[in-house]
């Protein structure tokens, strides 16, 4: 309670996080998003061990359908300070928060704002946004907390509701998870009813996939929210390498242990991989089997050019021999 009283009656401190601002929250306080006092608590009757793997009890169904989200985050009403913006700067997002369902607000112990690029940089790579620990791997079914091996920003949204033209539902899509952070890419895939949204932030995607996970759009869909696989595209892994390379220039040149900016950026002049990029493709025969695509048309001069290479090297592996045997 002193601690509550303190936040309450102390000027907004310099170690808060803007991250709420945006949202004209100002210097007010977190908004209570449900009552403690209405909801009936119960112990779910178990008999086995809680696996933190897979996020249930020993003897659970494992992919049984969860109910519907009951509550959902609003930033421009939620968002505001909590103790742990006067106590603790370096205190995770809360996970209820994203969730729509804290019953502490101002006296939470967790930050109740949008994640900032600041999380990005300060955090560690091996606790989320929220303060959970993640894994080396991914589960079977891409969901849970995820990994620290990889940056993944991409989520895949299932069961998205594709009634009416497709340039309506992509700007519904855009529009529902854009609120959450900066949005990079945004596909929705019509035929099969789901979409993809990658994000500038690690963080960011880590809190949208809370705060929409089992939510609806503008129909009575439930969504089904996990990470997006990697994509195998060659473009999609030189990008990502190149983000990955940029990154740790930029972590590098704060400490001091690189040159300073205006040097040559990794893979500046293009796609590693742009020349082999046909080769890598590949297509389905009519028995199913992978089959390379034809390789792409060369000019006579091309191809006289590569044919003088290939006898060059020739004549210098049997160069090469005959100076062997003779010593």
């Amino acid at each position: 309670r002193a601690a509550a009283k303190a936040a309450e009656d102390a000027p907004p401190s310099s170690r808060c996080a803007p991250g709420w601002h945006a949202y004209g929250a100002g210097e007010r306080p977190a908004r209570l998003q449900l009552d403690l006092s209405t909801v009936k608590l119960q112990a779910v009757e178990v008999s086995g061990d809680y696996n933190i793997w897979f996020g249930r009890y020993s003897g659970e169904r494992g992919y049984a359908r969860s109910a519907p989200a009951a509550t959902r985050c609003h930033l421009d009403t939620d968002a505001g300070l909590t103790i742990a913006d006067h106590t603790e700067s370096n205190a995770p997002l809360c996970l209820h928060f994203a969730h729509g369902a804290c019953g502490y607000g101002k006296n939470c112990n967790f930050r109740h704002r949008a994640p900032l690029e600041a999380d990005e940089s300060s955090g560690e790579t091996r606790v989320d946004i929220f303060g959970r620990e993640r894994h080396a791997t991914f589960r079977d079914d891409m969901g849970g907390v995820g990994s620290w091996q990889r940056d993944q920003r991409t989520l895949y949204i299932g069961r998205v509701c594709v009634t009416g033209a497709e340039a309506e539902v992509h700007a519904t899509v855009w529009n529902h998870f854009s609120e959450w952070g900066e949005i990079e890419y945004c596909r929705v895939l019509m035929t099969k009813g789901c979409a993809f949204v990658s994000y500038r932030l690690r963080c960011a995607a880590e809190f949208a996939k809370e705060a929409m996970a089992d939510q609806a759009l503008e129909k009575d869909e439930q969504l089904n929210l996990r990470w997006a696989s990697e994509d195998p595209n060659p473009r999609a892994k030189t990008e990502r390498l190149r983000l990955s390379a940029k990154l740790l220039l930029d972590a590098m040149r704060a400490r001091g242990h690189a040159p300073p900016d205006g040097g040559a950026e990794p893979y500046a002049h293009g796609y590693a991989d742009e020349a082999d990029e046909q080769d890598a493709k590949r297509a389905r025969g009519e028995d199913g089997s992978v089959v390379a695509l034809p390789a792409k048309p060369r000019t006579r001069a091309e191809a006289e050019a590569e044919a003088a290479e290939l006898a060059a090297a020739a004549a210098e592996e049997v160069e090469a021999e005959a100076a062997l045997a003779a010593a």
